[in-house]
C-alpha cells in the first residue's frame, strides 16, 4: 500500500512541474509575440502560446481531475496583440 501511495504523490509531483513548465512557456510566448516587431513572427509565438495553453490545460485536468476552461483566456490577447502589431506597422 505504501509503494502506491509513494507512486501517486512522484506522479503529482511530476504532473505540477510539467504544469509551471507549460505556464512559463505560456507566459514567456506572451511577452515575446506583444514584443516582436514582426507581425508574423508575433503571430506564431501566439500560436504556440494558444498550443501550450491547451497543453497545460490537458496536465491540470489530470492532476486535478475537474475540466479545465481556457477558451477564452487567449482569444482576447491574441486580437490585442494583432492590433498592436497592425498599430506598429501603420505608424512606420
Amino acid at each position: 500500500m505504501e509503494n502506491s501511495t509513494c507512486d501517486k504523490n512522484l506522479e503529482n509531483f511530476f504532473l505540477e512541474k510539467v504544469t509551471e513548465a507549460e505556464g512559463l512557456i505560456v507566459a514567456k510566448t506572451k511577452v515575446y509575440s506583444r514584443l516582436l516587431t514582426d507581425v508574423a513572427l508575433a503571430q506564431e509565438m501566439e500560436k504556440i502560446a494558444l498550443k501550450r495553453e491547451k497543453s497545460k490545460s490537458a496536465w491540470l485536468e489530470i492532476l486535478t481531475g475537474e475540466p479545465q476552461n481556457t477558451s477564452g483566456d487567449l482569444q482576447g490577447e491574441t486580437s490585442q496583440t494583432q492590433d498592436q502589431n497592425q498599430e506598429g506597422e501603420s505608424a512606420e
